[in-house]
């Protein structure tokens, strides 16, 4: 079920500017927490791929196509996060989808 959900398509509908989260069951990071929408801020024609991670990491040869913009902390800092674009949709308002 979760390899369906990962390769199941939302993420193309992804632009710059718009809100996205976590696909559910697919969070490896530790923010943004589950239904904590992010703003797209780029998408990434070339991925880029950690070539430090070991075979036995679960972050081993993972595409990071995709920027995030998070606003974390006290002092609401501005920060910028790579991920893979496979596991983020967009962000709904109704909330399906959005656990």
């Amino acid at each position: 079920a979760l390899l369906e959900r990962l390769t199941n398509g939302r993420e193309r509908a992804l632009r710059p500017g718009m809100l996205a989260v976590w696909k559910p069951g697919l969070k490896n990071r530790r923010f943004p927490r589950y239904g904590e929408p992010v703003v797209v801020v780029a998408l990434l024609d070339a991925p880029i791929v950690n070539p430090d991670e070991e075979s036995g990491s679960p972050y081993f040869q993972e595409p990071l196509d995709l920027l995030l913009r998070v606003v974390r902390g006290e002092d609401r800092q501005f920060l910028v996060y790579h991920a893979d674009r496979r596991r983020f949709q967009p962000y709904e308002r109704d909330g399906v989808g959005n656990r």
